[in-house]
C-alpha cells in the first residue's frame, strides 16, 4: 500500500507543503519569502488538498519536520500539525530535520560523510553527522564552532550544508560546502515513509518539536 502523506517543512526560513502518494510527489509548494510559515503555511495546505479534491480525512497521516531548527517555524509547523491531526483524527509522524536534510543531499558517491548545518546565529549550528544509510556517526547537537569543537570533524570525508555550513569556512577553509542547499518537504519523504511502515506515530498529547535547547525570550514583562 502507498499511503497519501501530507509533509510539512517550517522549521528553517522556507516554507514548504508536499503532499505525496508513496514515493512519488503530488504536488510540493514553496515559498521564496523568508520566514513566511504563520503566513502561509495553512495556505499551503488548504491550496494542495483543494488542488487535488482531497480532504485532510483522506490522508494516511501526517508528517512534521520537528526539528530543530527556527523556534518560530517549529512551533508554527507543529501547532498547524496537531490541529489537523486532532480535527480529523490522523496520526502524526514526526522527522527529524537534520535527519531529512541528509536525505535531500545524498549522492552515489561512496565513503562520503554528511553534515548538515541548520544557523542557530553567531558561531553556533544544530548539527549532526551521518553516512548515507543516515545511520548517526555524531549525536545531534548545537555546537559553538571554534577551533577545539571542530575537532569531532573528519575534513577528508564529510560535505557540510545546510543555512549554518558556510561558517565552518571560518574555522577551515579547505572544508567541503555543498553550496545552495535549501531545505524542502519532498526530502522528508524517506524518513516519513519508515516511520508510517513502522508505525512510528507521535502522541499528540505530548509531542513538542524538538528544539535541542531551552528556549529563552529577551522580552520584558511588564505588570
Amino acid at each position: 500500500m502507498n499511503p497519501l502523506l501530507l509533509y510539512i517543512e517550517t522549521s528553517e526560513q522556507i516554507c514548504s507543503v508536499c503532499l505525496a502518494k508513496g514515493e512519488s510527489v503530488i504536488t510540493h509548494k514553496m515559498s521564496e519569502a523568508l520566514n513566511s510559515h504563520a503566513s502561509l503555511a495553512a495556505v499551503f495546505v488548504e491550496e494542495i488538498l483543494k488542488e487535488n479534491n482531497i480532504q485532510t480525512k483522506d490522508l494516511s497521516a501526517e508528517v512534521l519536520s520537528a526539528g530543530p531548527g527556527s523556534y518560530t517555524g517549529l512551533r508554527v509547523g507543529a501547532s498547524l500539525a496537531k490541529g489537523i491531526c486532532y480535527a480529523t483524527n490522523i496520526p502524526l509522524i514526526a522527522v527529524s530535520t537534520l535527519k531529512a536534510m541528509v536525505a535531500g543531499a545524498i549522492t552515489k558517491q561512496s565513503n562520503i560523510l554528511y553534515c548538515p548545518m541548520i544557523d542557530a546565529r553567531r558561531m553556533e549550528v544544530y548539527t549532526a553527522v551521518s553516512d548515507t544509510e543516515l545511520n548517526l556517526l555524531v549525536n545531534e547537537q548545537s555546537l559553538v564552532l571554534s577551533e577545539e569543537t571542530v575537532a569531532i570533524f573528519d575534513f577528508e570525508k564529510i560535505i557540510f550544508f545546510g543555512s549554518g555550513s558556510e561558517k565552518i569556512l571560518q574555522i577551515n577553509p579547505n572544508a567541503k560546502v555543498l553550496n545552495g542547499f535549501r531545505q524542502n518537504a519532498t526530502y522528508l519523504i524517506t524518513e516519513g515513509l519508515a516511520a508510517f511502515n513502522q508505525n512510528k506515530i507521535a502522541d499528540l498529547t505530548y509531542f513538542e518539536p524538538n528544539y535541542i535547547k531551552p528556549f529563552y525570550s529577551t522580552a520584558k514583562v511588564i505588570y
